[in-house]
């Protein structure tokens, strides 16, 4: 009797040793993938959890809108709790405010549209039809190269001033700026670096703005100094205080 426990045992013993065991890593590599257990959550928890996958705080997005073809569209696809279930696609609108425009889901509010593509134009024709674009009375934040804000600096705030235009030489013409700019922009953020050809930046989808100080972009040169000008000059017609417009002028690069 001892003997055929005895023996069961080490069976037993022998069958355990000899199947895999999960290792520390490989447990946590699953936990931070899956969690199959999440629809058996109280509806308040799920809630709570989806609200905060999609605060676009966390998580802010730059369009890089494709001007090379003759609708402008974004390179960002739908966020997928869009498209999971009905929970998370209505936690998710209610949360970001997004809406349906160029061809995706954007939040006004939060998000940053940028066109890489513009730089040196030497036809403003495709800009002017950007701004004069229904979806784009929305955005609040835009993204332009340095060497576009340089050139068309009045296209985006809608100046109509035929002397500024002329004594800044920026190329705009006689009352630059046709079109009225863009009435709700709250934010203009000037690219000084961005080395990606088109097709890199197109396929980028993780993008981000850093801000940097002038003392780090600046420089000496003819060049940074026309843009540091337009840049003292932007600011105290449309910037920030009372009785300007309150459009927040940033600098950064796009990493």
């Amino acid at each position: 009797m001892d003997h055929e426990l005895e023996s069961s045992n080490r069976l037993s013993m022998a069958s355990t040793l000899s199947e895999p065991q999960p290792t520390a890593q490989h447990s946590a590599s699953a936990s931070l993938t899956t969690f199959p257990l999440f629809p058996l959550l109280p509806s308040e928890l799920r809630i709570l959890i989806l609200t905060h996958a999609s605060s676009p705080n966390l998580h802010p997005i730059i369009h890089q809108i494709d001007t090379r073809r003759s609708t402008f569209i974004s390179n960002q696809a739908p966020h997928p709790l869009l498209h999971t279930n009905r929970l998370t696609r209505s936690t998710y609108l209610l949360t970001t405010g997004a809406v349906y425009a160029f061809g995706t889901y954007v939040s006004f509010t939060h998000d940053i549209f940028y066109f890489p593509h513009f730089a040196r134009v030497d036809n403003l024709d495709k800009l002017r039809a950007f701004l004069k674009c229904e979806e784009t009375r929305g955005i609040r934040k835009l993204a332009v190269k340095r060497e576009l804000f340089d050139r068309a600096w009045g296209e985006f705030f809608g100046s109509s001033s035929r002397t500024t235009s002329t004594a800044l030489g920026n190329g705009m013409g006689e009352g630059g700026g046709r079109g009225g700019g863009l009435e709700g922009m709250e934010e203009l953020l000037i690219v000084w670096r961005d080395w990606r050809v088109v097709r890199e930046a197109w396929g980028e989808k993780e993008g981000v703005f850093r801000e940097v100080g002038e003392s780090e972009v600046m420089g000496r040169g003819r060049d940074n100094e026309f843009t540091g000008f337009l840049v003292r000059m932007c600011r105290e017609r449309f910037g920030e205080g009372e009785g300007k417009r309150g459009v927040r002028i940033r600098m950064g690069v796009v990493e």
